[in-house]
């Protein structure tokens, strides 16, 4: 998965847990879809940082 697509898919489920969790507060509970939800989100966001992390671990080639 490319991180333009992971970025994506990022936004589309925060936007899903933001509203599963507005319903959950009008409605006085948590299921377990926001619980789901938010873990992927959570899985997603490591996985995104993971990939935009610059590499730290190669020599710049820069002259100062």
């Amino acid at each position: 998965m490319d991180i333009q697509q992971l970025y994506k898919d990022m936004e589309t489920l925060r936007e899903r847990l933001n509203l599963k969790l507005e319903d959950c507060l009008e409605n006085g509970g948590m299921s377990l879809e926001v619980l789901g939800l938010s873990q992927k989100l959570d899985e997603l966001i490591v996985e995104y940082m993971k990939q935009a992390k610059p590499d730290t671990g190669t020599e710049s080639n820069e002259v100062a």
